[in-house]
């Protein structure tokens, strides 16, 4: 752990780059997500048994971290490989712990897979996507970031894994309707309460991994989102964005 912790130099992304270097690789061919997720849909859509249960023009996707990256992937976003000075040897040949979110992320082009190509898994079923604390740097152009339906990034503010990365950027070039939703005093693991499993961790952890509000976040908020866009109701989603100080979240609304 410290020596992880050194090798880290206070960046997230490498400290656990250092802490799981086989259990980190997964990121390195991620295009089975995607795929795996449409395979799956496909199947509840011609089904007897869930087809029924589906309004098949009104299907949204949530993802947290990795399922985050999975659901952009769906929602356009690109795996573009086409330039070659992506997968040149300076990136290739360079450990994965010496380097940055931003060469990480082109180093998913060395593999022969990927070069020279783009890979676009965009699913027109899916109308509305939520990213929370997604794992965007996982594409290796931003530019290629084609969002193509409305969505919201919610991350926190502390111990995220690199904030402008992985949210400000794919904010910023991603096509409105897009919200941006930061919450103070919330990380990385805030949404899926794992800290919860470790002994003390409620006690000396308390309003850093349990963040008071996520409930309302979680719950309230992400329903007001998907019902405004697969709903065509928009009154509750104005009623948060009204009150920007709300279980003290940042909005951003562009």
């Amino acid at each position: 752990m410290v020596n992880a912790l050194l090798q880290g130099a206070g960046n997230f992304d490498r400290t656990v780059t250092a802490l799981f270097p086989q259990q980190i690789n997964y990121i390195k061919d991620p295009v089975y997500r995607p795929e795996e997720i449409r395979v799956v849909l496909t199947s509840f859509l011609v089904d007897s048994e869930w087809s029924g249960l589906i309004d098949f023009f009104r299907i949204g996707g949530l993802g947290h971290s990795f399922g985050g990256w999975t659901m952009e992937a769906l929602a356009g976003a690109e795996i573009d490989c086409h330039v070659p000075a992506d997968y040149g040897p300076e990136v290739c040949s360079a450990p994965s712990q010496k380097l940055s979110t931003a060469q990480m992320q082109k180093q998913l082009c060395c593999l022969p897979k990927y070069q020279g190509k783009i890979f676009n898994f965009y699913d027109s079923r899916i109308k509305a996507i939520a990213v929370l604390a997604p794992g965007s740097f996982i594409f290796p152009h931003y530019g290629a970031l084609k969002i193509n339906v409305p969505v919201m990034f919610v991350a926190g503010d502390h111990f995220e894994v690199d904030w402008n990365t992985n949210l400000q950027l794919p904010y910023n070039l991603t096509v409105s309707p897009k919200y941006l939703v930061r919450m103070r005093g919330a990380d990385h693991l805030t949404a899926s309460d794992l800290m919860s499993e470790y002994f003390g961790a409620k006690l000396f952890l308390s309003g850093y991994w349990f963040y008071p509000c996520k409930q309302g976040l979680y719950k309230k908020d992400l329903f007001a989102f998907f019902r405004a866009y697969l709903e065509d109701d928009q009154n509750l989603l104005e009623q948060l964005l009204s009150h920007p100080c709300f279980c003290q979240q940042v909005w951003y609304k562009k």
